[in-house]
């Protein structure tokens, strides 16, 4: 038996599927051949690359992709007449309207893209047909099995991904008979070993694997309980891009051949175990934290990095494994990898990892979400306002290229909250930007979701855009999302606070000027270009020098007080000189503080090297928890 793997639109086109890679490496550790097909390359090349991205790039909550094949899952068209466009694409999220175009001109091609699907592959070469699904993928991958299943019904079709997990997918199984058997959790274990089953002694060998359920001749459905996630990270193959590669040289979807190849050292998030940002559900139902150890790291590493026409290796972890950063990035900047890292961390990290990511040509993406104590805490970030503005002048200061993004109308703002995040975005604007800027969602798995009254949320219902694509009653539709809408308890509504900060960041993302907040001749002299009108050179003494240049990291006054002391400045009324200067950088926009902690705010002398942004082919990267 032979197996064929399929990816859909709308994944992204300058990368292949790491379940595919992982998969279809699998399957040869068993001996069982294996062909992964990358279609939505295929529709790329029909639409173009630009249009492609476009909807690719739509946000998520749109269900823009899934929408794009929605005419060409059901007989009898049952959502003919809705108005997607105007409800959801105009009204609820304001698409540009370019966008808009391209999403519609997607889905006048979606039919006949499948009858070329049906027709350029042999389907009655392979016994087993697997569709990876996110977000995007649904409706499409549904739309082509139910094709394939009525022009070769002996083929077996099976369904997994993050939009099938525990039961989402139970609720999609049960709605679309056509689908064989899907996989709940992760199929590392359970895709091969149903594939085992099948070529071995048919069908009823794959009723009782963990994680899957079956449907059998007669229409009933056997569930094999459980599903069991990979323990031992190590243990998996390394993924198998060969397909993807030849399939890209073959249609010229992306003209500059340079890839993205992806990577993952690690599993969930080791900071939900102790207990998760409250809007955060990417980690799914499971909340274990899994890694690879730094070895196998640095040998897959090096393994992806040699493809050929590899721009950049991205590690799609949750949150960057500790193995990685403590172990492996200090290997690379020794032995650099012929193509740069991209990794999600913390922004809670020491300089000294700043630095390694600096040495070895790594991007970041970081979970900062505000600057302000209080709504970091309504988030159960585990972090503070000073280390994630730390974070990102330290990244500025290195030339580590930072994406960010700022979170808005959390139940328990107040006003006072935005007063204080506006005031510290304007002493920070000769830094990196927000990439986004956008209201908290509520995902399925998050504390959110769980208990939302907890969180002052109510009144949850299934995203506006899941009626559009799926004629099922409110339970089930309730089963399949992912994204959810919701209104506020009484008392709980946002303060109103954030026309501001989305206006700032805005104008912020957009600046033309370069703006400057600077050390100079050894710390003796700051320059101050935030404000173009009111440029400032502040001339520093020894006392005034040795405080701000201590205060690169965040120090408390007590702290302060030893490094004065240190540098041998004494003298009457110290302590009063040391809280009169701490109070004039403050006023001035030039430190910040919280509590009896103080973090400077100016870049040292020294530039870093100018980098070319490695990350913006093929649409956005996404920006987790929010889309940009």
């Amino acid at each position: 038996m032979r197996v064929l793997l399929v990816t859909m639109p709308f994944g992204r086109i300058d990368r292949p599927s790491i379940a595919l890679g992982l998969l279809k490496a699998a399957l040869a550790r068993d001996g069982i051949g294996c062909d992964a097909a990358y279609l939505n390359l295929a529709f790329a090349e029909r639409v173009g690359v630009p249009s492609y991205d476009r909807v690719a790039g739509a946000r998520q909550r749109t269900l823009a992709g899934d929408w794009v094949f929605a005419d060409c899952l059901y007989d009898g068209h049952p959502l003919r007449g809705d108005d997607y466009v105007g409800q959801v694409l105009r009204a609820e999220w304001r698409l540009d309207e370019d966008d808009i175009e391209a999403i519609l001109a997607a889905r006048a091609v979606a039919s006949l893209s499948l009858e070329d699907a049906l027709s350029d592959l042999r389907w009655e070469d392979y016994g087993l047909v697997g569709f990876t699904c996110s977000y995007g993928q649904t409706v499409p991958s549904l739309a082509l099995a139910r094709l394939v299943k009525r022009r070769h019904p002996r083929v077996r079709v099976v369904f997994g991904g993050p939009t099938w997990h525990d039961v989402m997918g139970r609720a999609l199984f049960e709605s679309f008979p056509f689908v064989d058997a899907a996989c709940l959790g992760e199929g590392d274990v359970s895709f091969p070993a149903f594939a085992r089953g099948l070529a071995r002694d048919g069908l009823g060998a794959a009723y009782d694997i963990p994680g899957m359920l079956v449907r059998d001749a007669r229409g009933a459905i056997h569930d094999g309980g459980p599903d069991h996630p990979v323990d031992d990270l190590d243990r998996l193959p390394i993924p198998d891009y060969t397909d993807y590669l030849t399939a890209l040289s073959g249609l010229g979807a992306r003209p500059d051949g340079t890839v993205v190849i992806p990577v993952e050292t690690s599993r969930g998030c080791w900071w939900s175990v102790r207990g998760p940002c409250r809007f955060c559900g990417i980690v799914g139902a499971h909340r274990t934290y899994r890694a690879k150890s730094a070895g196998r790291i640095l040998q897959e590493l090096r393994t992806l990095a040699g493809h050929p026409g590899c721009r950049l290796v991205e590690v799609v972890d949750s949150v960057a494994a500790p193995a990685l950063l403590g172990d492996v990035l200090p290997r690379l900047a020794l032995d650099p990898l012929p193509a740069p890292l991209d990794v999600d961390i913390r922004p809670d990290v020491r300089r000294h990892t700043i630095e390694l990511l600096a040495e070895t040509g790594t991007d970041v993406l970081t979970g900062i979400e505000s600057l302000n104590d209080r709504l970091l805490a309504l988030m159960n970030k585990g972090t503070h306002a000073l280390e994630n503005v730390r974070f990102l002048k330290w990244c500025k200061a290195l030339g580590v290229q930072v994406r960010w993004n700022l979170l808005h109308d959390l139940p328990g703002e107040m006003a006072a909250d935005y007063e204080d995040l506006m005031a510290v975005l304007r002493a920070i604007a000769h830094l990196d930007p927000p990439v986004a800027c956008a209201t908290v969602d509520i995902e399925r798995f998050s504390s959110y979701f769980e208990d939302p009254w907890a969180y002052g949320f109510a009144d949850l219902r299934p995203a506006g855009a899941y009626s559009h694509l799926f004629p099922f009653d409110d339970d089930t539709l309730w089963d399949i999302a992912y994204f959810f809408d919701h209104d506020f308890a009484p008392g709980h509504e946002p303060s109103g606070g954030s026309y501001h900060l989305r206006r700032f960041a805005y104008e912020w993302q957009r600046e033309p000027v370069a703006r400057e907040l600077r050390v100079q001749q050894g710390g003796d002299v700051v320059v101050d270009t935030r404000r173009p009108e009111d440029d400032q050179v502040h001339r520093l003494g020894e006392l005034e020098r040795t405080l701000y240049l201590a205060c690169d990291d965040i120090r408390s006054r007590a702290e302060l007080e030893e490094d004065v002391r240190r540098a041998g400045i004494d003298g009457d009324g110290l302590a009063a000189r040391i809280h009169e200067a701490l109070d004039w950088f403050v006023e001035r926009g030039l430190m910040l503080r919280r509590d009896d902690l103080y973090l400077s705010l100016a870049l040292p002398e020294t530039r870093p090297p100018a980098r070319t942004s490695t990350t913006g082919a093929s649409g956005p990267k996404p920006v987790r928890p929010q889309d940009a």
